[in-house]
């Protein structure tokens, strides 16, 4: 966890996504826009596929796997 720098207020967090659209509307314009070609990809290669919000990023369920999308950067 970060800590907040003195004087600074820290950051209030939103409340998590319901919909992909919601998620990536809260994004900065260039993830949201690498992430909109990435939902065109998917959905031309998957087109049964499912999009949900699971662990608060999107996903797609296929066949009971899930595909990760986000913007998110874990290490």
């Amino acid at each position: 966890m970060r800590k907040a720098k003195p004087g600074s207020t820290p950051a209030k967090k939103s409340a998590p996504a319901q919909t992909v659209e919601d998620y990536l509307a809260a994004l900065p314009e260039e993830a949201r826009a690498t992430l909109e070609k990435l939902r065109k990809v998917v959905k031309a290669a998957a087109p049964k596929a499912t999009e949900v919000i699971s662990y608060q990023i999107p996903m797609y369920k296929h066949h009971g796997m899930f595909i990760l999308a986000t913007n998110e950067v874990h290490t």
